[in-house]
């Protein structure tokens, strides 16, 4: 039987939204894929019973999900997550914050994006993290998701959140790779399932952050830092380890 693949594309980076077009698009026919964005998905159950069962001839599930989250509906599941520098993708997001609809950047800011301080990166990182729905959908989602939980969760990350993760991580079917060996990891990804190699540009398509983190001042920079400090060791562990392998 083959492996129905599980992304995890919504790690915040930005980076799963590519990959998504332009990496397991031309791959994997549109018949063949499901996209669930639904950032509750896992909050009430495994496999809400209002959706309609996955399809047999379904070979990739991406979106906003929760590690484990469809398991159980196939016999040979593979996940695969790429993480992003937390720091980079919370200022990804700030810069992305221009483009947004008006509506949501008020839902996500409590403010117009009018009024928001973009010609001071100090100032706009300090007033976005400082915003509730930004601590809730933006902040340690990437631990939360890998350990198993909503992307989105009034509670603080912690330590047992970074546990689950690891050991999640750690599972002979999850294969995480990271956005600076994104080429290696997705090379190695195309030579398990037979598909052709990576664009070796599509580092190029990722939306630039607003500034390099090291660019902010000290008092932004550190806010930063604290506020994605369980993201932050989470991924500086698999930095650690190289191109993700099977075990």
């Amino acid at each position: 039987m083959a492996h129905l693949l599980i992304f995890h594309g919504r790690l915040h980076g930005f980076v799963g939204r590519m990959l998504d077009d332009h990496f397991f698009a031309p791959r994997v026919a549109e018949t063949r894929r499901l996209r669930l964005d639904d950032p509750m998905h896992g909050a009430r159950s495994r496999y809400p019973d209002d959706m309609e069962p996955l399809p047999p001839s379904t070979r990739l599930v991406s979106g906003l999900l929760p590690f484990g989250y469809l398991d159980g509906l196939h016999e040979q599941i593979m996940h695969v997550c790429v993480m992003t520098d937390p720091e980079v993708a919370f200022l990804r997001f700030a810069a992305d914050l221009r483009e947004m609809p008006p509506a949501a950047v008020l839902r996500l800011a409590g403010a117009s994006r009018q009024a928001l301080p973009f010609e001071d990166p100090e100032a706009l990182v300090l007033r976005l993290l400082a915003a509730p729905a930004i601590r809730r959908s933006r902040l340690g989602g990437m631990t939360r998701l890998c350990a198993g939980l909503p992307a989105i969760d009034d509670g603080r990350q912690d330590e047992t959140q970074l546990r689950a993760a690891e050991a999640n991580l750690g599972r002979v079917n999850f294969l995480c790779g990271v956005e600076p060996r994104l080429h290696s990891f997705l090379a190695y990804l195309s030579e398990i399932f037979g598909w052709a190699p990576p664009r070796g540009d599509l580092l190029d398509l990722v939306p630039r952050p607003l500034v390099a983190p090291e660019a902010l001042g000290a008092r932004a920079r550190a806010a930063l830092r604290e506020a994605t400090d369980v993201d932050r060791r989470l991924y500086d562990r698999r930095m650690d380890r190289g191109v993700a392998k099977v075990a």
